[in-house]
């Protein structure tokens, strides 16, 4: 089986405003507290859809992460402060390797995101030289969350159908996760 992840992440967000978020935005889904520097969501809209959800860009205030995994298919990432788009990466590895990242805005990005990177050691980062690399461990998409911060099990293997299935399953998903309804 393969992995499909879609999660949004924001930065300098309490747990409560991370679930008022996602009725806000007029849905259900999950949010939880990674660390001191972000929250996470997964709304009902997080499918590995095409993009983030109009509604939770446009009722973000924060510094807001759009992660996307399609294990087979792609890796795409978006980032926002507020609710405009200050960065945006895709790649798809569905024959070869291509990277789009016309709207990577380094610069921007290690500020915003406050990476403890140069642009050049970021580039680098996300232009893998073949699928070997693409591949290699840790796995391509994992770098940048890594470099965040952002621990795996929040975004790993995290849909809002996933979501669904583990809290059937997994007694310590709670411990992590609080149902939005």
């Amino acid at each position: 089986m393969s992995e499909f992840s879609e999660s949004y992440h924001i930065k300098n967000i309490s747990l409560d405003d991370a679930k008022a978020l996602i009725k806000k935005s007029g849905q259900s889904g999950y949010a939880g507290k990674l660390n001191n520097d972000w929250a996470v969501l997964v709304p009902q809209s997080a499918e590995c859809g095409s993009g983030a959800d109009e509604t939770i860009v446009s009722n973000n205030e924060n510094i807001l992460l759009h992660y996307t995994f399609a294990e087979d298919h792609c890796f795409m990432f978006e980032v926002f402060n507020g609710n405009e788009k200050i960065s945006e990466y895709a790649s798809d590895i569905n024959e070869d390797l291509q990277i789009f990242s016309k709207n990577l805005n380094p610069a921007e990005l290690i500020k915003v995101l406050e990476l403890n990177i140069t642009e050049s050691d970021l580039i680098k980062l996300l232009t893998p030289a073949n699928m070997e690399e693409y591949f290699a461990d840790p796995q391509f998409n994992y770098r940048l969350m890594d470099l965040l911060g952002i621990p795996r099990e929040s975004y790993s293997w995290i849909s809002y159908h996933y979501c669904q299935l583990i809290e059937k399953e997994d007694p310590k998903f709670a411990d992590r996760f609080y149902k939005v309804e």
